[in-house]
């Protein structure tokens, strides 16, 4: 016997209806959020960083590709975990990169970031839980914490046009769009429009 709340298909219906009002609004208001994102402006990154790749040392202009994940760790320590996972993926180490986009904080920065003291020293329970799911304790994992980064390349000039940094409850995007819509021009109209449709056939 199920423990989930039960109902007729007319309370269903009533309660699907409701639901889909809130759905719409969070929809709208995903787009528009999507294209505060796009609005951002784009920030020219003028210092030149060193990654190494399986084909040698690669500047950040080099290594423009549809996704591409990095670590700090040096690039041998990263090959099998590579292999298995199969996506691209390149080492920062000795590079200032991580730390000059913060995206890792040394000590000195973290003491200049009072709130993440504050949450290592009391988390709230969503940040305790994905501490447990990544394996890491607290402090280390914010120090060196997942994040989107987005670049956008334009006439040989790197731009820096976007970050979203983990710990936080939307990082981990269930969908592809979300994460489209991160990058600097987003998902185009005719994506946008074709994910429309195909939601409006699903609800009829």
């Amino acid at each position: 016997m199920t423990e989930h709340r039960t109902g007729t298909r007319e309370q269903w219906q009533a309660a699907y209806e409701e639901l889909l009002k809130v759905e719409n609004e969070h929809a709208e208001r995903s787009e528009e959020l999507a294209k505060q994102r796009r609005e951002l402006p784009w920030v020219p990154v003028d210092k030149e960083y060193s990654f190494e790749t399986d084909a040698g040392k690669k500047t950040l202009a080099e290594l423009f590709v549809t996704l591409l994940c990095f670590s700090r760790a040096p690039l041998s320590e990263l090959q099998a975990y590579k292999e298995r996972m199969e996506f691209p993926y390149v080492s920062t180490y000795g590079s200032d990169f991580v730390f000059d986009f913060t995206l890792a904080l040394t000590e000195e920065q973290m003491q200049g970031h009072p709130e993440v003291r504050q949450m290592i020293d009391d988390p709230p329970d969503w940040l305790k839980e994905w501490s447990e799911k990544v394996g890491a304790p607290l402090e280390l994992g914010l120090a060196e914490s997942p994040t989107w980064i987005a670049f956008a390349l334009e006439d040989g000039v790197v731009y820096h046009t976007y970050s979203r940094a983990a710990p936080d409850r939307d990082f981990v995007v269930p969908y592809y769009h979300p994460l489209l819509d991160r990058t600097p021009k987003g998902r185009s109209d005719e994506f946008r429009a074709w994910r429309h449709d195909e939601y409006e056939e699903t609800v009829r």
